[in-house]
């Protein structure tokens, strides 16, 4: 399912999943009430939810609706209730086995930064139920590599597959994936880098996202994070390299302008992202998220604003339960972690919820007139063929060699490429003979052409 053509026009038939998406969009909107209308109307709630907890946002649409801006049904609201509980326990989960392999890179002395899933909940959301996490995300400097994979092999962990060979990673890949020892294991992405494309290996300071981290407490371990302003450009480029298609990403740039982007320093957003060469992505990413989120359901019957008391008892029902689960303590979701920087300064519960109004609006408003709209070509190449990297491998390897900048580079990579490690070749080909080697390049190389052919 493609969750990032959310954009419906005339043809797409209403029923399907990217019109029902955009749907849900607009619930999570600055005016919900025509979507939500409209979904009562189609009978369509309880496939919207489904659709909500595969992209990711079906814990932050349960909490909208107790919050009063839309009224599913009760049978959606228990789909919802339900994806939340399991991000609760998901993500307690990977905190608490995740947190001793943060100590030991502190005890080692390796200066890390946390990013995406694991920073947010403990920055933005403050809560553990509303987000979900594949992973925890760490960034290193790149002459810590070989250090901290020490450091998580003597904990147990393990590399979930081989780089493509000794060479590739660090020095042209931009994360490793570890696994920790533990039944089921938790995944650790182990970055040198923020992106994944290699264009941005030469335009990204080695400094950048480094600067006035905030702080924040995942697992009791105390880790750093980047500034605002820089999670704010990590989240958009990130979305954009994925084509902007995952609506939890996007949420969470609406996210970060509600509860931060009244004092977010939009000339430093833009100097930054002018200077690492990510003004492109970030603006494509950003006006994804004020097409998906800025407005109300355009496409609503006016007759279908009627809210069916079924709907409504289910909420009542569904709040009594919370308010049952917080005077016991501990279900509620709230992160007992610790709190970050934001909050010792001030951040209160309705503005981690989005309680900021149209404020938001404004300032991505404000941020868009600022950034370049224009790109060059190179640029949106990288953009275009980064989302089809999976199914177009030779493709990508061209774009990444008209990326790098020099012959020596240019000729490194290549050969990375075209002559893998005996670790990659082993998991590609199963089989070991004379010559092994050489039949498994040849039958890499096949499957390349033949999901480009397929893929084309």
């Amino acid at each position: 399912m493609n969750a990032g053509a959310l954009a419906v026009d005339s043809k797409e038939h209403p029923r399907s999943a990217t019109a029902i998406l955009s749907r849900v969009a607009a619930c999570l909107g600055v005016d919900p009430r025509g979507a939500s209308a409209e979904l009562h109307r189609m009978g369509l709630w309880d496939r919207a939810a489904c659709l909500a907890c595969e992209t990711g946002v079906g814990a932050v649409l349960h909490e909208r609706a107790l919050q009063g801006g839309i009224d599913p049904p009760h049978s959606s609201l228990t789909i919802l209730a339900g994806y939340r509980e399991h991000l609760r326990c998901a993500n307690r989960y990977q905190a608490e086995h995740i947190a001793p392999v943060l100590a030991a890179l502190e005890r080692a002395r390796i200066e890390f930064r946390v990013l995406k899933g694991a920073a947010l909940n403990a920055w933005l959301y403050g809560r553990d139920d509303l987000r979900g996490m594949s992973d925890v995300d760490v960034m290193i400097h790149l002459v810590d590599a070989d250090r901290a994979g020490r450091v998580l092999r003597r904990l147990g962990c393990r590399i979930e597959a081989d780089p493509l060979s000794d060479s590739y990673f660090p020095r042209f890949y931009y994360e490793q994936p570890y696994l920790t020892g533990d039944v089921p294991p938790v995944r650790l992405d182990l970055h040198v880098r923020p992106f994944r494309p290699v264009l941005y290996r030469g335009t990204v300071s080695p400094d950048a996202f480094w600067s006035k981290p905030n702080h924040v407490s995942i697992g009791g371990v105390a880790v750093a994070i980047p500034r605002v302003e820089d999670m704010l450009i990590h989240l958009s480029v990130h979305a954009a390299i994925h084509g902007a298609e995952r609506l939890i990403w996007l949420y969470d740039l609406m996210r970060v302008l509600q509860v931060f982007g009244e004092r977010m320093d939009l000339a430093e957003v833009v100097r930054r992202a002018e200077a690492w060469r990510l003004a492109h992505p970030l603006r494509v990413a950003l006006d994804r998220t004020r097409t998906l989120f800025g407005g109300g359901w355009a496409g609503a019957d006016p007759e279908a604003s009627r809210v069916c008391g079924a709907a409504r008892a289910g909420r009542a029902i569904d709040r009594r339960l919370r308010a049952r689960d917080d005077a016991r303590g501990g279900a509620s979701g709230r992160m007992r972690s610790g709190e970050s920087d934001d909050a010792r300064v001030g951040v209160s519960d309705d503005r981690r919820m989005g309680m900021s109004g149209e404020v938001w609006l404004r300032v991505l408003d404000d941020l868009l007139s600022r950034l370049p709209d224009r790109a060059g070509v190179l640029d949106r190449l990288v953009l275009w063929q980064s989302p089809r990297d999976a199914d177009h491998a030779i493709a990508h390897s061209v774009v990444n060699v008209v990326s790098l900048s020099g012959v020596r580079d240019r000729l490194a990579y290549v050969r990375a490429v075209m002559w893998p490690g005996r670790g990659h070749l082993a998991s590609a080909y199963p089989y070991r003979h004379r010559g092994w080697r050489l039949v498994a390049g040849g039958v890499r190389l096949a499957r390349g052409l033949l999901r480009w052919k397929v893929s084309g």
